[in-house]
């Protein structure tokens, strides 16, 4: 039997409660939310449990209850003649549509060639599986504001993004502006879809699908983070170039970005209060989803949250299981050897040399990128804590 304990909500941070936890022993969390909370057995699935930089050290489940269902199980532990047993299942809840959030940075190396590869299973699952972006902006103090990172409001509130190349020519305001340009373009060319997975006769879910901005955030690594030509380099110019490519209207996208930026529902100010647990966070049906942010991964995780599989899912699921062939030979002479290597050798050394030259350029990329990652969650776990 698991030793599983029952703690409130309130006082420090969710993490640090079941991180003290589980150094006293325990290897389940239970946490009710606090008596004065407005939250319900409906609406807790609202509250997005956020890291505050310390939860690679917890290593034990945990859940988050509601005050109504918390408030039995508080009464019967603190009544000593009492034993209370509770089952936790943890699962991937089901549904007929699934609603998949994300949260990201247009200029992350790695993001982008995920999008790129989610692209054409996104594009399969369009009638079945809604999509909704979200980009990470955080703000720092006044004294600490680079006008290369943040951009700041006429009341002084600092909206800020990472910087994906340190000293290099890409700024975190560039990125910034990228994620307003995305999040304007799902938004102008989202468009209703034909449910694909009956519901059971209950009232369809409303399932949207957005081609043009899938079309455009899987050709933006085009803009390349290190790019030195003007006109493929990271930020506006580019970007524009990339919409007309797909037909998305530039003008419009534009005044998009610019009104109500930070208004009560704007764009940056609604980004930056909406953070996730990870800057590289992914949430299916509500539920956070905890495996590599691979494309394969994550398109298994969604089909396993239908209720009713859809077609689609049958196929993307048994293509991302499929392994290559191997084919036999007839045999070759020493002679064909010989030649074969004689004529590859100076292209395997050029091709070397080429792949040689473009990992150096990734890993900078990569290692800049995690470093961007460890200073936004320390800046977030010290908002948190103020």
């Amino acid at each position: 039997m698991l030793r599983v304990f029952l703690v409130q909500r309130g006082g420090c941070s969710f993490v640090t409660k079941v991180m003290v936890a589980q150094l006293k022993g325990a290897e389940a969390v239970i946490m009710v939310d606090h008596p004065e909370s407005e939250y319900t057995s409906a609406t807790i699935n609202r509250i997005v449990v956020a890291d505050d930089g310390h939860g690679h050290a917890v290593n034990i489940p945990s859940i988050l209850i509601a005050k109504e269902d918390g408030g039995p199980l508080l009464r019967a532990a603190r009544d000593p003649e009492n034993s209370v047993v509770v089952e936790l299942a943890w699962f991937m809840p089901p549904d007929h549509v699934v609603l998949v959030d994300m949260w990201m940075s247009s200029g992350s190396v790695t993001q982008q060639r995920f999008m790129r590869d989610f692209a054409p299973k996104r594009a399969a699952l369009k009638g079945a599986m809604q999509f909704v972006p979200h980009y990470n902006v955080f703000s720092i103090t006044a004294g600490g504001k680079d006008e290369q990172t943040c951009e700041q409001d006429p009341n002084g509130n600092s909206y800020c993004a990472e910087d994906p190349d340190g000293p290099g020519p890409v700024t975190g305001l560039e990125v910034l502006n990228e994620n307003i340009r995305q999040l304007c373009i799902h938004e102008l060319y989202t468009a209703d879809q034909t449910a694909e997975v009956s519901n059971a006769g209950r009232s369809q879910n409303r399932v949207q699908y957005a081609k043009e901005y899938w079309d455009y955030v899987s050709r933006i690594s085009k803009c390349a983070i290190d790019g030195v030509d003007p006109k493929h380099a990271f930020g506006k110019t580019c970007s524009h170039r990339i919409m007309r490519e797909n037909g998305i209207d530039v003008d419009k996208v534009e005044e998009c970005a610019a009104e109500d930026r930070y208004g009560k529902s704007g764009k940056l100010r609604t980004s930056r209060r909406n953070w996730a647990w990870s800057t590289r966070a992914v949430r299916i049906n509500g539920w956070r989803y905890t495996g590599e942010v691979d494309a394969d991964l994550i398109t298994r995780a969604i089909c396993s949250a239908f209720i009713t599989l859809p077609d689609a899912c049958k196929d993307l699921v048994e293509a991302g299981l499929q392994q290559p062939q191997v084919y036999g030979s007839d045999g070759v002479t020493f002679s064909d050897v010989l030649t074969v290597l004689l004529i590859t050798a100076p292209v395997g050394l050029i091709a070397a040399c080429i792949y040689k030259r473009s990992l150096l350029n990734h890993m900078r990329l990569s290692l800049r990128e995690e470093v961007m990652l460890e200073v936004e969650a320390a800046m977030g776990a010290y908002k948190q804590m103020g």
